[in-house]
């Protein structure tokens, strides 16, 4: 984006010249996702934030269940990582793939 004047009562308004591809990076809609603008069209440039804080959100939620439920998440892991690995080669000795994890 290029500040190209600066307008408003109190000289806090900009006009800009920037790219499609960058709004639609800054929006998080990629690849066509935002439609061709016109002249006055709007485009809520807070969106682009509340998206990176929806995503902040979903971080933090993500670490503090890891780390509130770290024992079942050792527990899972470690059974599908056993079901997945010699225990099917033994009651499987052909080599064979018939056996089948219900996951």
């Amino acid at each position: 984006m290029k500040i190209i004047g600066i307008t408003g009562e109190h000289k806090d308004e900009y006009i800009a010249q920037v790219s499609h591809e960058e709004l639609e990076k800054f929006l998080g809609v990629y690849y066509g996702g935002l439609h061709n603008l016109k002249v006055n069209d709007t485009v809520d440039l807070g969106r682009g934030y509340n998206f990176l804080k929806e995503i902040k959100d979903a971080f933090q939620k993500t670490k503090e269940f890891i780390e509130g439920h770290e024992k079942i998440i050792k527990a899972i892991t470690e059974g599908i990582a056993f079901c997945k690995g010699e225990v099917f080669r033994e009651f499987n000795p052909d080599g064979k793939d018939d056996l089948e994890v219900p996951f």
